[in-house]
């Protein structure tokens, strides 16, 4: 997966204003760069931006509607499509995604090789995808609950 894309994506963080170690850091990395490499400072950037997701953002409801449903375990391979779709469109819009965008390329490969090989989600194989992206659903409502509170009713 070309990781290039999230160190443009944190310089132009960077210079709208945004100032974070972990930004700073991803934004300094070199290009190319690998996913394993990258993947940590994109993650702890994003946990450090996240208090910035915009409440008032119309779309956050319907995306919290897929969540919730992955996380009761309803049409996971679908939910998880639209969020991918929303991720890939948006991304410096939806970073909160990130996770859900990751599992669905770790879903789509799993079950679309005669292998368990996979470099999108450390751990994931066929026999434990599903239960993988319903406990990271259930996780993801539980980390951003005071957030949603002020978003869903």
């Amino acid at each position: 997966m070309d990781m290039d894309p999230f160190i443009d994506w944190a310089i132009e963080m960077l210079q709208f204003g945004y100032d974070t170690p972990q930004l700073l850091i991803l934004a300094g990395l070199p290009k190319p760069t690998s996913f394993f490499e990258t993947i940590p400072y994109v993650k702890g950037a994003l946990n450090e931006l996240r208090q910035e997701q915009r409440a008032d953002d119309p779309a956050i409801v319907r995306l919290t509607g897929y969540i919730k449903e992955i996380a009761q375990d309803k049409d996971i391979e679908e939910n998880l499509g639209e969020l991918y779709v929303c991720y890939y469109g948006a991304y410096d819009k939806y970073y909160l995604l990130l996770d859900f965008f990751l599992l669905y390329l770790a879903w789509y490969s799993l079950m679309n090789s005669y292998s368990d090989d996979q470099n999108y989600w450390p751990g994931a194989k066929s026999e434990n995808i599903r239960n993988i992206v319903v406990q990271r659903a259930k996780l993801w409502l539980e980390e951003n609950n005071a957030f949603l509170k002020t978003v869903v009713a």
